[in-house]
């Protein structure tokens, strides 16, 4: 069921979904790093109230992106539980987290209108996007754990810093792999290669550390699979993505 108006031009209707899809992973990445801080503090049992809004968001901003109404319905409720919490945890800063569910309230309605994003069924494009789906979570992951790796190398804002960059910066890449743009895929390997050894120049310890040789070998390894599946596309007479 539509609401009784419509935006006059259809065309850019996406565009309210992509930009509460966007909003909705920036504040996932927020959620995480903050639950990660209230770990070492005297707030600490707090954690799991603001760590399971994140990583819900985080999901619901993958079906935001297909134009799932129901997802945005969703992330509108968790940010008015977010909000509803603050309030009742700390009323004299109540206003901190009021933005939230103001734009996702916002964003449901123009996304009402927005015609949801025709699925892809190939074998190239099922690799595609599963390996955005990765690259993604590989951003939350890196958000979510950066506090407690790297608060010793960084600092305190440094690291809040780092994580918004790293999780943002993932997050944008898993978009264009979604749609398909092998030199993303190129560039995120890439990427998380020259991030490990950056990061093993610091600390020599991550030499020998599984957990960060994992994302460069494991992008690697889906970046040839994706661009094998492109290939085979190519020569059956599939069409690219546009």
């Amino acid at each position: 069921m539509r609401l009784p108006f419509r935006f006059p031009a259809m065309s850019a209707a996406p565009v309210f979904t992509r930009a509460y899809a966007a909003l909705v992973y920036l504040s996932s990445l927020m959620l995480l790093v903050g639950a990660a801080v209230l770990t070492g503090t005297r707030a600490r049992e707090a954690f799991i109230f603001v760590f399971l809004p994140g990583v819900l968001l985080a999901v619901l901003g993958i079906f935001i992106w297909s134009g799932r109404r129901a997802a945005m319905i969703l992330a509108l409720g968790v940010g008015v539980a977010v909000e509803l919490m603050m309030i009742g945890n700390d009323p004299a800063n109540w206003w901190q987290f009021l933005p939230m569910p103001v734009l996702f309230g916002a964003l449901t309605i123009a996304g009402f209108n927005a015609s949801a994003v025709e699925p892809r069924t190939s074998a190239q494009h099922v690799a595609d996007e599963v390996y955005a789906a990765v690259v993604y979570f590989a951003g939350l992951l890196a958000a979510f754990m950066a506090p407690f790796n790297h608060s010793r190398h960084f600092g305190g804002t440094g690291v809040a810093l780092y994580a918004l960059l790293v999780g943002a910066g993932l997050g944008s890449l898993s978009v264009l792999i979604w749609r398909g743009r092998r030199w993303a895929m190129i560039a995120t390997f890439a990427l998380a290669l020259g991030h490990w050894l950056l990061l093993a120049g610091i600390d020599p310890l991550l030499w020998r550390s599984f957990a960060f040789i994992a994302a460069p070998v494991v992008f690697g390894v889906l970046t040839v699979i994706c661009l094998a599946a492109a290939a085979g596309s190519r020569a059956s007479g599939q069409s690219e993505p546009p």
